[in-house]
């Protein structure tokens, strides 16, 4: 028997429970692959100076007219998806 394909199921934290249903029908459509769940959270620390730094000068006018919050920017800033290309796990 051929062993299952592996494909990685990328999340941001618990919202809603929509990642478990998610995750249940990618399952449900792709029975022939093994899902890893890796969550973002787990791996990076959002609050670190390099990221507030690098965010507030990414953000710095949506932050200063109030457009955006700053939990919202530091989760999505280009410094974020950087780390995390780095620190994903093989």
């Amino acid at each position: 028997m051929a062993s299952k394909r592996r494909a990685a199921f990328i999340k941001l934290g618990e919202f809603s429970h929509i990642n478990a249903g998610i995750l249940g029908g990618l399952n449900r459509v792709f029975p022939d692959v093994d899902f890893d769940v890796i969550d973002v959270r787990d791996h990076i620390n959002f609050k670190a100076w390099s990221n507030v730094a690098a965010t507030a000068l990414e953000y710095a006018p949506e932050l200063l007219l109030r457009r955006q919050t700053p939990g919202d920017c530091l989760e999505k800033s280009a410094w974020i998806f950087r780390k995390f290309e780095v620190t994903l796990p093989a």
